[in-house]
């Protein structure tokens, strides 16, 4: 699949059409975070009826799509690294919930250059995985210096 036909995949999956379509070309593709990586970072032009986030959403529910086994999720954990794919693997990584990514998520929250929203997505994803680590960091990062955004998110992930 080339990058022109994920992209109006992906427009028609930000508009609410052919969901189950879209999951299925994202299952069999094999390579699914490098095409999104290439696409998020050409900042192509939207249409007018779509808003970036709405198209980083489908990116998203396609990654949650292709991540269907460890050596998937390793692969879509590259996304955390490079800022214009961060958030869409940040989403799809809360939504799969899966214990395997607390290690990476942990590993971003070093990283000095970390926006406070980035941060408060950090968060949600452990307090939305669970468990004894991702509590643990949460824990960590409570004694941090942290804005008050983030303060409240951390607050909620705790609770």
């Amino acid at each position: 699949m080339t990058p022109e036909q994920l992209s109006a995949l992906l427009l028609d999956l930000a508009r609410g059409r052919g969901r189950e379509r879209a999951e299925q070309v994202a299952r069999d593709l094999p390579d699914l975070p490098a095409l999104l990586t290439e696409l998020a970072g050409r900042g192509d032009p939207l249409p007018a009826d779509l808003h970036r986030d709405d198209l980083e959403l489908a990116m998203a529910d396609l990654l949650v799509a292709w991540c269907t086994d460890g050596p998937r999720l390793a692969r879509a954990h590259r996304m955390l690294a490079p800022p214009p794919t961060r958030r869409i693997a940040l989403d799809a990584l809360a939504e799969l919930g899966r214990a395997d990514s607390v290690p990476a998520l942990i590993a971003l929250l070093a990283d000095p250059g970390l926006s406070d929203v980035d941060m408060i997505r950090v968060v949600s994803a452990l307090g939305e995985i669970g468990g004894a680590r991702a509590r643990g960091a949460l824990l960590a990062l409570s004694r941090r210096d942290l804005p008050a955004a983030v303060w409240r998110e951390l607050r909620i992930a705790l609770s």
